[in-house]
């Protein structure tokens, strides 16, 4: 299960690529990309009929959280998906997500049918309770490259 638990401060900038150029030179040796650098994201959003998710976070509280399944890449019913809860507190970003194929991630979604025991998904149940059983609202897709620092 390495990787379902991250603690991070994200910070995102869009570019151009005279900017690119120069922060890929001066970050050259100093960083490594993510084992899902170059990749396609697909992330549907839950949230409630009345989108309860999305107006919370609009107004920029301290504490917010979001209910999502990420795939890299466009999945099929076999392909790894990871269904996450995404929570921010005082600017630094928490992610608690489960792995499972998007067969299971469906069945879970829409029967509470779990792929698996844990305590992560103790929490994707809780919040599922707690959203009243939300539905898919939003898909985001992009393609990415992602680094990070391995000192930090």
């Amino acid at each position: 299960m390495a990787n379902d638990i991250f603690q991070r401060r994200e910070i995102k900038y869009l570019v151009d690529s005279r900017q690119r150029a120069y922060l890929e030179q001066a970050f050259r040796g100093r960083m490594v990309m993510d084992p899902h650098g170059e990749s396609t994201i697909c992330n549907i959003y839950y949230d409630t009929p009345d989108f309860r998710l999305v107006r919370a976070s609009l107004e920029k509280p301290i504490y917010k959280e979001k209910l999502r399944m990420r795939s890299y890449g466009r999945a099929s019913e076999e392909d790894p998906v990871f269904l996450e809860l995404k929570k921010k507190f005082g600017g630094v970003v928490y992610k608690r997500r489960a792995a499972m194929t998007l067969k299971e991630a469906d069945r879970y979604l829409r029967l509470g049918i779990k792929p698996c025991e844990s305590q992560i998904m103790s929490e994707l149940d809780w919040a599922m309770r707690l959203y009243g059983r939300p539905r898919g609202a939003m898909l985001i897709a992009c393609e990415r490259e992602a680094w990070f620092d391995e000192e930090h």
